[in-house]
């Protein structure tokens, strides 16, 4: 396994734009700068292949994540 981390959602989103492809994403919903239900709507775009699993304690999202 290859393993790559990123602590926001610009800087994974970055990564997916420049040609990064991934077969799963495991992020969070609250990240600093680009939350990971926005950056993960860009990267749906780009990439409809990719597996998107989220970790949150935050129920409050939860019926944005199907969007």
């Amino acid at each position: 396994f290859d393993v790559c981390i990123y602590f926001d959602g610009d800087t994974l989103l970055e990564a997916v734009k420049q040609g990064n492809c991934f077969d799963i994403i495991l992020m969070d919903i609250e990240m600093k700068r680009m939350n990971g239900i926005s950056a993960a709507k860009i990267i749906r775009k780009i990439d409809e292949d990719v597996q998107l699993i989220y970790i949150s304690s935050h129920e409050e999202y939860v019926l944005q994540l199907f969007d």
